[in-house]
């Protein structure tokens, strides 16, 4: 803990979001423990940076571009967990980065760093998978998230509000035999 406290007072903030984003995929470190090492540093020089980065990462981001997508949820709306492990009648089907549950409605984020031409068949079937499962998969790039940031969101604001309409639907019923009608 001390180490990390003195990490988190020190660093420049985008290698803080290296650190600790490396450190949250590996299941190293959970946001509770950051929360704790920074009230311990209460009056340390650097301890506002730390709180600033601490709070900026309190999803637990697995990526830089999951932090960068972090930063635009709370232009989502509620509803949204991350890093949510996902299995069907076969198993194990992946972590997906983003869900919303009530929708069916999953984001996940590619960077070629972490996805690179081997992952593409991968995710392929993946997606097809989760979509036997009634999830809609949109996927993201760092372009996405960097450059068209309200776009994005606008756009899975859009995906979700009509899956939820769509939830909502009576399903239609076939019409039962009319007993007024004759055979």
């Amino acid at each position: 803990e001390r180490t990390l406290r003195d990490l988190l007072c020190s660093l420049r903030a985008d290698v803080g979001v290296e650190m600790l984003t490396d450190a949250f995929r590996r299941r190293l470190l959970t946001s509770r423990e950051v929360d704790t090492a920074i009230q311990r540093a209460h009056g340390r020089y650097g301890v506002t940076g730390a709180r600033w980065l601490a709070g900026s990462c309190r999803r637990e981001p697995h990526s830089v571009l999951e932090w960068r997508f972090h930063q635009l949820c709370d232009a989502l709306g509620h509803g949204w967990r991350f890093n949510v492990d996902l299995h069907d009648d076969q198993g194990f089907v992946g972590r997906v980065d983003a869900l919303h549950e009530a929708t069916g409605t999953i984001v996940e984020l590619d960077s070629r760093r972490f996805h690179g031409e081997d992952r593409f068949q991968l995710d392929r079937t993946r997606d097809q998978r989760l979509a036997a499962m009634g999830y809609v998969v949109i996927r993201l790039t760092w372009d996405d998230v960097e450059r068209r940031p309200m776009e994005i969101v606008e756009r899975i604001r859009r995906t979700v509000a009509v899956r939820s309409r769509a939830a909502r639907r009576p399903t239609p019923t076939s019409p039962g035999p009319n007993p007024q009608a004759g055979p």
